[in-house]
């Protein structure tokens, strides 16, 4: 198998190379047209065979180096770093991107560093991932506009429509991160605008495919327009099966089973998402394996085939650590802070040249104008360590956010683990006491997760927005016990909005009890059950208060109480150093008092 592997990207090479009859291991002396056929053949085998495009490229790169080509060997770097970007090593993608762009800024190759621009633009939307960072997708549209700013200086249409491409697919991304809806509103723009610009010129065509799959986006996620969805991925399909660009048919794939899916074609579905999941283990694409892992997940869970379900979500959430944990995300920080700091000390040096030939031309001239010059070397050096500390600072922050955000979406995953878990644990139950308590636990669980869920889609990562939070939390025990939000009166009322989670997970836990207490046992024989929860600040207190409009608790029986339900409200309250209320008048009504800040 080894000598088959050496071989074949040998004869490859030759039927690639057109006219000249040259194999790799023929290479002692290579020429500058040797190299760049090379390189054209990197860059055709990286959609259908990335293993051979790195051989090429690292072997384009390397005589490069012998025969002191330097843009022949930054562009095999960057097509090195298209290859690791798709294995998911973002620190060395990363690199040769950066020391491409080096390379093409010292020869003053606009063109070329907009195609390095591009790609770091993508580099940022992969790392990104499926947690949508928005600091990395806000790096990633910076990269492709200035990418898009230099096709357009060397009129290049077709790097313009994919700088446009790309704009598209992080600002879809955003969409997500932020639920902003002029954030897909602007995608769909830079698709249609890419489109154009290649219809109208005839260059680009190579980009199609890509624009159809990510067109057919807008229509399935944003629009909800699955049929129209599929028609567009239809024609991503056919463009992409006629040139075997196998990376993207692994993205067809994955958006065809969502459609099929919302329609609740489950076997349309499963059979994309297989195809997906198959492709992406033979080309070793992590991504778009997790991507296959999660559709299938979500297609079994829709099927009621939980114990499925559950298998897919695992194996999904392990490659979403091994792509998104915290020293990936700092090397890639690490790299990029040294090439801007190799860049402002390259920037440095040249400064100091040129002043050193100023003041040679003009030795004569006073000595305050010496200690001018003397003053404006101390101004470069005092910037330079200002802004390193700036850079500093603000790498910190970032690393410190985005370990908060994986604490935060870690526990989230494992909270939802348990949940399911208990779910499928449930089905086996056939006392119905047993299936109550397995429902009640699940509801702790889900009011937990529900907590992380929030601090991990917010930028607060210390504080809870309590009227979604108390909102969600009311909707989902509503759907629980199977009442209709328009036959159920819920009111909500929060002016303490923004709470630190060392109160707001307590606080939930308990209004979680009340309310199961009330669905339960308060609403028997109504028309219509009410429910009012409200929240209040004073100066020295939060007032929770929750009543519903039900036939009234028995007030001797409650304090009573030894069951579990009752026992945590006590801890809870304790925890809180909060007094707690009850009024049996018209219904029940329960107030908890908190103090603002707790005695030491």
């Amino acid at each position: 198998m080894f000598c088959v592997h050496l071989i074949l990207p040998g004869l490859l090479f030759l039927l690639c190379s057109g006219a000249q009859s040259v194999s790799p291991g023929h290479l002692s002396s290579p020429d500058t047209g040797t190299i760049q056929t090379l390189n054209r053949t990197a860059a055709k085998l990286l959609q259908t065979d990335p293993d051979s495009s790195f051989y090429y490229a690292s072997l384009a790169n390397k005589h490069a180096e012998k025969t002191e080509y330097p843009s022949g060997g930054a562009e095999a770097l960057l097509h090195l770093s298209n290859y690791y970007n798709i294995r998911g090593n973002y620190s060395q993608a990363m690199s040769h991107a950066l020391d491409a762009l080096h390379i093409f800024d010292s020869l003053h190759l606009p063109a070329a560093m907009a195609d390095v621009y591009a790609q770091i633009a993508y580099i940022y939307k992969t790392m990104a991932g499926q947690n949508r960072t928005p600091a990395y997708l806000n790096s990633g549209i910076a990269m492709s506009r200035q990418a898009y700013e230099k096709y357009s200086l060397a009129a290049d249409t077709a790097g313009m429509a994919n700088s446009l491409n790309i704009t598209g697919i992080l600002y879809r991304d955003k969409y997500y991160a932020e639920s902003v809806a002029a954030y897909f509103d602007t995608a769909f723009y830079c698709y249609r605008q890419a489109m154009q610009m290649i219809t109208s010129s005839g260059a680009g065509e190579q980009y199609l495919g890509k624009l159809y799959n990510n067109t057919s986006q807008y229509y399935s996620e944003y629009k909800k327009e699955y049929h129209q969805g599929i028609d567009w991925l239809m024609k991503a399909l056919e463009f992409n099966h006629q040139r075997n660009n196998r990376t993207s048919l692994l993205y067809n794939y994955g958006n065809i089973s969502f459609c099929y899916r919302q329609l609740k074609d489950y076997t349309q579905a499963r059979a994309y998402a297989e195809r997906m999941l198959k492709g992406a283990e033979e080309m070793g694409q992590p991504l778009r394996r997790h991507d296959a892992l999660y559709e299938l997940y979500q297609t079994f869970k829709e099927e009621g085939q939980y114990a499925e379900a559950l298998e897919y979500y695992i194996l999904a959430d392990r490659i979403t650590d091994s792509l998104s944990n915290a020293d990936k995300t700092r090397e890639v920080a690490e790299i990029r802070g040294k090439f801007e700091t190799e860049k402002k000390e390259s920037e440095i040096k040249r400064l100091h040249t040129e002043k050193g030939i100023i003041q040679q031309r003009n030795i004569f001239l006073s000595a305050g104008l010496g200690l001018f010059f003397l003053l404006s070397i101390a101004l470069v050096v005092l910037y330079k360590r200002t802004q390193r500390q700036k850079q500093e600072i603000a790498d910190q922050s970032l690393r410190l956010t985005v370990m908060m955000k994986e604490l935060h979406h870690r526990v989230k995953n494992n909270l939802q683990v348990v949940s399911s878990l208990l779910s499928l644990q449930s089905y086996k139950a056939t006392d119905e006491n047993a299936v109550s308590a397995f429902r009640e636990t699940q509801q702790r669980v889900q009011a937990m997760s529900l907590i992380h869920q929030r601090l991990y889609h917010t930028g607060d990562l210390m504080a809870v927005d309590m009227k979604e939070y108390i909102t969600d939390l009311a909707e989902s025990l509503l759907a629980s016990f199977g009442f209709e939000e328009d036959g159920f009166g819920l009111e909500i009322n929060v002016d303490k909005e923004k709470l630190d989670v060392e109160k707001a997970l307590p606080i939930g836990l308990i209004i979680n009890e009340i309310v199961t207490n009330a669905m339960k046992y308060a609403y028997s024989g109504l028309l219509r059950p009410e429910l009012l929860i409200s929240m209040t600040e004073n100066q020295q207190h939060i007032i929770l208060q929750i009543k519903d409009n039900g036939q009234g608790m028995d007030l001797t029986a409650w304090q009573q109480n030894k069951g579990f339900g009752r026992q945590l409200i006590r801890a809870l309250c304790r925890q809180l150093n909060a007094s707690e209320q009850i009024l049996v008048d018209g219904g029940t009504g329960y107030t908890l008092s908190i103090p603002t800040s707790r005695a030491a």
